[in-house]
């Protein structure tokens, strides 16, 4: 600016003294024109990656084989704690953040487990479909229909009619007893 003749103030030159990686964020990310919060996610990441890279290089013992003898439960990726916080500061979900992390790190995101249903879920379901579905299998029957059967279709149709209504007696008995109680 001085060699085109234009005269800083001082309140005009801006002065940064800290962590370079929020900055960044603060001055570059937010004003760019992205498509989608993932895109805004994944220059996040790159961000403090390359932040973390500088100043792990800068940090670099002189002693390559110097071994931390400290223990612990293992390593806390500061790398993802700050992106995390980032994209809460963002207003970027926490699934897209990790989404980006992994993109960055060249694997697949993990999806959400699907939750499989236990058999008494199933059964459930089952029971539900059918209830619904009972009064349109249970067709109004004229007695010609009845008079065309044999005395064997008879009396086979009595004994599947009474075991079904049998059962379904059951059902109805034990369903009014929960209703009772609740």
């Amino acid at each position: 600016m001085e060699r085109a003749g234009i005269a800083l103030r001082p309140c005009d030159r801006e002065v940064f003294l800290g962590d370079a990686a929020p900055y960044i964020l603060s001055k570059n990310v937010y004003r760019r024109h992205f498509r989608t919060k993932l895109e805004q996610a994944k220059a996040i990441v790159d961000i403090l990656k390359a932040a973390e890279r500088i100043k792990a290089d800068a940090e670099k013992p002189c002693n390559p084989c110097t071994v931390s003898h400290k223990g612990g439960r293992g390593k806390v990726n500061p790398i993802k704690q700050k992106a995390l916080a980032a994209g809460e500061q963002a207003k970027i979900g926490d699934r897209t953040m990790q989404k980006a992390l992994a993109m960055g790190e060249d694997r697949k995101p993990q999806k959400p487990k699907r939750h499989r249903r236990t058999g008494a879920e199933l059964e459930r379901d089952t029971f539900l479909g059918f209830t619904r579905k009972l009064e349109y299998f249970v067709p109004e029957v004229s007695d010609a229909s009845l008079d065309l059967l044999s005395t064997e279709e008879v009396a086979d149709a009595i004994e599947c009619i009474q075991s079904a209504m049998a059962r379904m007696k059951n059902i109805v008995d034990r369903l009014e007893t929960k209703d009772r109680e609740a």
